[in-house]
């Protein structure tokens, strides 16, 4: 009997995806992004350490810059267990509707997506940012909504002086998602999520996506705001099933 590698075994578990979509504006310069380096410098062992201790979970992190242009730290997605961490620089503008186009090229299982063939977890999307789109995120955003992928998902806006808030509840559907910091709390704040996301989110399944992000950002925002209404997101269209796939994922 063949032997499986690490990949074939990893890749019948479910996976939960991890996107990390982040500001490498001008305005993220000295502070705000030696604290985004160091944070995931520190979180990403901890999640490492996770998934040897529980060899049920299959995360993958992927990690996408944008300025001026966008682009993903990695061509392809990793595990966790093999993913490095490069140091961001911060330059130039805030081409998020740029992200949000090349985030939903990747949400899809098949024709170059970075999630699964079969059995993957809702995604979860974390979005940081300290300054105002440079141009039409709207549009970005309205593409990403015709994603099911993108509908399904959990989605954490990390909003730092500076931000378009509005922009980011929209992102986030609705104020609950949204994490106000500052440069001084980022390094602490992001790296509570990075793993919380992980940790938490690879052992949820079954839970609503509304009790998964209380869980992951509870340390940070423990008591929600009953002010805002979530933003609707669009239905997602059901697509054939896949007869071969056990987990039933019902999207391409």
């Amino acid at each position: 009997m063949p032997i499986k590698t690490d990949d074939q075994v990893r890749g019948a578990m479910p996976l939960t995806p991890i996107f990390f979509l982040i500001d490498t504006s001008g305005s993220m310069a000295g502070q705000s992004i030696e604290a985004v380096n160091t944070a995931m410098r520190e979180a990403i062992p901890e999640v490492q350490k996770f998934t040897q201790q529980n060899a049920d979970v299959a995360i993958r992190y992927s990690v996408l810059e944008f300025s001026t242009g966008a682009k993903w730290m990695n061509e392809a997605p990793g595990y966790v267990e093999d993913f490095k961490w490069v140091d961001l620089q911060a330059s130039g503008l805030t081409a998020m509707g740029k992200a949000y186009s090349m985030l939903n090229d990747k949400l899809y299982r098949k024709n170059g997506g970075f999630l699964q063939e079969h059995a993957n977890n809702a995604p979860i999307i974390i979005l940081l940012t300290d300054g105002v789109p440079t141009d039409d995120a709207a549009a970005g955003l309205a593409l990403l909504r015709e994603n099911s992928w993108f509908n399904q998902s959990i989605k954490i806006a990390m909003e730092l002086p500076g931000a378009n808030h509005s922009a980011l509840v929209e992102f986030a559907g609705g104020e609950e998602g949204v994490i106000p910091t500052d440069p001084e709390k980022l390094r602490q704040y992001l790296g509570i999520i990075a793993i919380n996301s992980a940790t938490i989110g690879s052992k949820s399944q079954g839970r609503s996506n509304d009790s998964i992000t209380d869980d992951i950002i509870k340390p940070i925002k423990p008591e929600s705001s009953p002010a805002s209404s979530p933003i609707p997101a669009p239905s997602p269209t059901k697509l054939t099933d896949d007869d071969d796939d056990i987990f039933k994922d019902i999207f391409d």
